[in-house]
């Protein structure tokens, strides 16, 4: 069904565009700052602010204030950089017959670069020269995405990594799967996952230190108001007592002005 492949070849060319347009524009966003001469700073707004400001002024703030807000993020840009790698370089341990090494070799080409492009990152489809390599082995075609097979050495032996596990050479599809997963698995370390029971991620430690910061901050500015009030307090004291005595030396005073009068 070589018109079913291509259907699905380009839905998975559209969904693959889709996310690296969207992860490189996070990765680019404009970030507003006090630096931003032009820009301005735009912090996240009180809420006093929000009761002088009418819905539509607040969505145009935090539009500005969440703007850019993964700018240059290195697991973000991990993950952008390593799909695109699984997507684009050559496939190695094809069948020694497998003319179709890479995306390129049946008409799935990446854009020419352009600065501050987001156009240089997508692929497209050249739908003829797929249709051609269906056409002559849809067999190979497949194989370059679904491969997966051990990697043997020039010894004859199994190729294994760091951990004495075997490694394999893996087609598109399969390299594009074990790289989201892996990314997946990063990301939740650092950010967690919306609505888990029990959420350990590097950015909910952070908050939760941040947090306890914020209450022994106030916990010690409750102290100290309450030893400034209790000085007041006892300066008050001081200062009536010293009026009181003030006042009572002055009436002496008079007093004896009056008798020697």
């Amino acid at each position: 069904d070589i018109d079913g492949a291509i259907e699905k070849i380009k839905a998975f060319v559209e969904a693959y565009n889709t996310v690296i347009v969207h992860m490189n524009t996070e990765l680019t966003e404009r970030r507003y700052n006090v630096r931003d001469k032009y820009g301005g700073s735009f912090p996240p707004l009180t809420a006093e602010q929000r009761k002088e400001m009418s819905e539509d002024e607040i969505k145009a703030w935090e539009e500005k204030a969440k703007s850019g807000m993964l700018k240059g993020d290195s697991t973000l840009f991990t993950a952008y950089s390593s799909i695109r790698r699984a997507a684009t370089d050559p496939v190695q341990g094809l069948s020694s017959d497998n003319p179709y090494t890479s995306l390129t070799a049946i008409g799935i080409t990446t854009g020419t670069y352009v600065r501050n492009s987001l156009e240089g990152a997508k692929l497209s489809i050249d739908e003829d020269k797929l249709r051609a390599a269906l056409e002559t082995d849809a067999g190979k075609v497949m194989e370059l995405f679904t491969l997966n097979t051990p990697m043997i050495g020039t010894d004859g032996k199994p190729v294994k990594d760091w951990n004495g596990n075997p490694t394999y050479n893996k087609g598109i599809a399969q390299r594009l799967y074990d790289t989201l997963d892996a990314n997946i698995a990063a990301i939740t370390t650092k950010a967690g996952i919306s609505g888990a029971n029990v959420d350990t991620s590097l950015l909910t430690k952070e908050i939760s230190r941040v947090n306890e910061r914020i209450t022994l901050m106030e916990e010690r500015i409750e102290s100290l108001t309450e030893r400034y009030w209790k000085q007041f307090a006892a300066m008050e004291q001081a200062v009536a007592a010293m009026t009181a005595q003030g006042e009572w030396l002055m009436q002496r005073m008079m007093d004896m002005q009056g008798n020697q009068g």
